[in-house]
This record gives structure tokens, C-alpha cells and sequence, in this order.
């Protein structure tokens, strides 16, 4: 069950075509409210595959939805990868969806009802 905070962000992604976009809207969702959080991090809290969260995150990255960057550990292994939501991005990218449904609104209310 998802909760009403998803919803939207669900909606929105949905409408810039990301591919996962459940897991891109659970993502995003722990983004808006953590601020940053580490690959390792998400697949905890959300209980999916390091692979998967990787592959949506650079998917979202891709699309300048989240920015990210590297910390590197003490000691020995791998720098974590940080991953960080850029809202002015979504905020444009919701502008953008408006639009767009704007004009599909208006194209479908000139059509003829069948």
C-alpha cells in the first residue's frame, strides 16, 4: 500500500517516462525527506537489489532528477555513491507535464465523444 505522499511524485514521474517509475517515486519520496542518502542506504530501506536502485538512480541522474557524487570510506573499499534530488529539475519537469496535459486536455475536448 502506498502512501498519499507517493502518489504524486508517482504521477510526475509517470509523465517524464522513467522506467521504474514505482521505485523512481519511492526514491524520491526518502530523497525529499533524508536530503542525501548513499545507494547502499536506499536498498536497505526500500529492500531492493543494490543493481535495480543503481540502475534507477543513474536512469533519474540521467535526467538531472538527482545529482550525484562520491564519499569516500576510511580504510579500505569502495567510495559510497550519494545521491541527492534536485527539486528545481522536478519543478521544471512538473511545469513542463502541465503543459503538456494541457494541451492533451484541449485536443481531446475538440475530438468527437464516440
Amino acid at each position: 500500500m502506498e502512501n498519499n505522499e507517493v502518489k504524486p511524485i508517482k504521477a510526475l514521474i509517470q509523465c517524464v517516462s522513467v522506467p521504474d517509475y514505482d521505485l523512481a517515486a519511492q526514491i524520491l519520496n526518502y530523497l525529499l525527506d533524508k536530503k542525501e542518502l548513499s545507494v547502499r542506504d536506499l536498498t536497505k530501506v526500500l529492500s531492493v537489489s543494490y543493481p535495480l536502485v543503481l540502475r534507477v538512480v543513474n536512469d533519474l541522474a540521467g535526467l538531472g532528477i538527482v545529482e550525484t557524487s562520491k564519499l569516500k570510506v576510511e580504510g579500505r573499499g569502495r567510495p559510497r555513491k550519494l545521491v541527492k534530488i534536485n527539486v528545481s529539475k522536478l519543478l521544471e519537469m512538473l511545469d513542463g507535464c502541465r503543459k503538456n496535459l494541457d494541451e492533451a486536455e484541449k485536443i481531446l475536448k475538440q475530438k468527437p465523444r464516440i
